[in-house]
């Protein structure tokens, strides 16, 4: 109505900041896989980074089914009840951490470095990232939970072809 007869509308309220057309959850595989792709081919085209780290690609994959087979447990403080819980680091984690990290400059280098620890057993970053992602996230009461909400509950979710998101993933 905005677009083809604007002369009649006087306000608007704008829902959400998604355009019709999108699919987030059916799309997300495919961004992620991309990611993962990019990432493994700025390793393979370092020499250090694929040097320590050949068939990137599989490895980072690898680290993700192994914790999503049997997590990792994380002893944590709950910030709402000061009480200690324990919260699982499983492929899911790896998965987020890895997209959040794809973003900065050398991720590929600084996936090497996190593999190897891993691969020592050192666990302590993950540790980290849930305490100041998730831990974090159900403490902020912010406005951003109740955007989040609002746009994944009203436009996104209903709409959502969970059968399109089993094939994709």
């Amino acid at each position: 109505v905005m677009r083809y007869r604007p002369e009649g509308v006087r306000a608007v309220i704008l829902d959400s900041v998604f355009p019709p057309q999108a699919k987030f959850y059916q799309e997300e595989p495919a961004k992620i896989a991309w990611s993962i792709d990019k990432v493994a081919k700025a390793c393979a085209a370092d020499r250090d980074c694929n040097q320590r780290m050949p068939n990137a690609k599989q490895k980072l994959l690898e680290i993700m089914n192994r914790l999503q087979t049997k997590p990792v447990m994380s002893k944590q403080k709950d910030p709402n009840t000061g009480k200690s819980i324990e919260l699982p680091v499983n492929g899911a984690v790896w998965l987020r951490f890895m997209m959040e990290l794809m973003a900065e400059r050398d991720a590929e280098l600084q996936l090497v470095r996190y593999v190897a620890l891993l691969e020592r057993g050192n666990y302590n970053f993950l540790n980290d990232y849930v305490r100041l992602t998730t831990l974090a996230y159900t403490r902020d009461r912010s406005t951003k939970i109740g955007m989040h909400y609002s746009v994944n509950c009203n436009d996104e979710y209903p709409f959502t072809n969970w059968e399109a998101v089993k094939a994709a993933l």
